[in-house]
């Protein structure tokens, strides 16, 4: 049976433990969102983009698409119910409207990620820090094209990014959002 943990809560003397193959991970939920955004601005400034300011009313929306995906186990862009993220902005009060030019506008948008923290990947890595989390997330989605995409639109100003944990044997699952504006 897996646990769910939300790293967020606790003060930041008791980061939580999970010990895996070997390796005690200390992971915090806000060390993996602000580094995942440090991450993406790293890219977009690579890009000759401009950096992207932390959203924390996105961030809300994005903790509880990824909160939903775990407590209900999917993983998609949309909720078993089909809304999507506009929906999602629409429950929280979000607006979100970004003059592209010419009359046309942009609702946002949003990157979903699923990884593991302290169980070895394809590529061999383990990934057994907030950073190693981050880094992971970011070059996920920037080799798939789609992802990519929506980081580097040059139109968005700002993002907000959620991520969950889940305990389960050998290590922690990662739910990921990032939603853009």
């Amino acid at each position: 049976m897996s646990h769910r943990f939300d790293p967020g809560s606790v003060s930041k003397l008791m980061i939580p433990q999970f010990e895996t193959w070997g390796v005690v991970l200390k992971i915090d939920r806000a060390a993996v969102e602000i580094l995942t955004h440090r991450a993406v601005n790293d890219v977009r400034r690579a890009h000759d983009l401009d950096t992207l300011s932390y959203d924390r009313d996105l961030v809300a929306i994005a903790r509880s698409h990824s909160d939903d995906m775990a407590d209900r186990e999917y993983v998609a862009h949309e909720s078993p119910e089909g809304e999507g993220f506009a929906a999602r902005y629409a429950d929280a009060g979000y607006d979100c409207r970004v003059d592209t030019g010419g009359g046309r506008y942009l609702g946002g948008a949003e990157n979903i990620a699923l990884t593991q923290a302290g169980v070895p990947l394809e590529t061999g890595e383990l990934h057994e820090s907030a950073d190693d989390v981050a880094a992971g997330l970011v070059d996920g989605w920037m080799d798939s094209p789609g992802h990519q995409e929506n980081i580097l639109t040059d139109h968005w100003r700002c993002e907000g990014i959620g991520v969950t944990f889940v305990e389960d044997a050998p290590g922690i699952t990662v739910y990921a959002t990032q939603n853009f504006c």
